[in-house]
């Protein structure tokens, strides 16, 4: 467990399937995401839909573009970061008027 910590601390990115848990964490923290979901996992297509509209870069698959798509990557300098610490209690003001 603390090497994943630590490595969450020291990484500028991260390379990840299509779930849900580990973007929305990087994204929290601020790290840069390639997203390559699992192919016929319909779930992680979705969730890849959902990453490229906020800008996130997702493949279908690694072929020839990959190296020239990941070097692109590693220069990015303005990951997207959202804080999600607070959406529990702004979702339940929404929810209890």
């Amino acid at each position: 467990m603390a090497y994943s910590i630590r490595a969450w601390y020291i990484a500028s990115g991260i390379i990840t399937g299509g779930g849900f848990e580990t973007p929305a964490e990087a994204i929290h923290l601020g790290k840069k995401i390639i997203s390559i979901p699992i192919r016929g996992q319909y779930e992680q297509v979705c969730n890849a839909a959902a990453l490229e509209r906020l800008g996130i870069t997702c493949l279908k698959t690694i072929d020839e573009n990959f190296p020239s798509i990941f070097y692109k990557w590693i220069e990015e300098k303005n990951p997207l970061c959202i804080d999600y610490s607070k959406t529990i209690p702004e979702a339940l003001e929404y929810l209890l008027p």
